[in-house]
């Protein structure tokens, strides 16, 4: 099957947003905070976060590194796919902070904010898609042409296809 990256990166988002959420929640936040209690989360709600970002971009890496090669024909390796993931869901998540934040602040100031809230889930899912075009990019950008094995030049394997093409060239590194 040759799918492209971004509908396999939709796919394990998917399962990574179902399967992370309970990893976190039923394993590494109990062994980190000891226990689980609504006081004790609410407390400690960056670490929540943080630790559920972790645990999903981990788990969209794997599912990334499973259905990658038979669904895209890529492969790439864990760290590529883990950082991938990571940045993607950054982009989204800090991108709608900033959009709450700014309809928030200009609700305040002088009542502006409102004609902003009907357009805020169109807006938040733009930075959705935004992020999974990103985590696409540099999966593909990171596998080599035509299904390799993960030497393209912004592999994360120390840059050694950076070096493969100098030396190809005839340059010295």
């Amino acid at each position: 099957m040759n799918l492209p990256i971004w509908v396999t990166v939709v796919i394990s988002g998917f399962v990574a947003g179902f399967v992370g959420r309970i990893a976190s929640g039923l394993v590494f936040l109990p062994v980190i905070l000891g226990g689980t209690g609504p006081h004790l989360l609410a407390d400690n709600w960056a670490l929540v976060v943080l630790i559920g970002g972790a645990t999903q971009a981990a788990v969209t890496g794997l599912v990334l590194l499973v259905l990658l090669p038979p669904l895209s024909d890529v492969r790439v390796g864990f760290g590529t796919t883990f950082i991938a993931a990571l940045i993607g869901n950054l982009i989204s998540v800090v991108g709608t902070l900033v959009l709450l934040r700014s309809a928030v602040q200009s609700n305040l100031d002088a009542g502006g904010g409102v004609g902003l809230l009907p357009a805020f889930g169109v807006l938040s899912l733009g930075l959705t898609v935004l992020g999974i075009v990103v985590t696409a990019t540099i999966i593909g950008g990171s596998s080599a042409a035509g299904g390799g094995d993960g030497d393209g030049r912004m592999s994360l394997y120390g840059g050694e296809a950076y070096l493969n093409e100098l030396r190809n060239k005839g340059e010295q590194p």
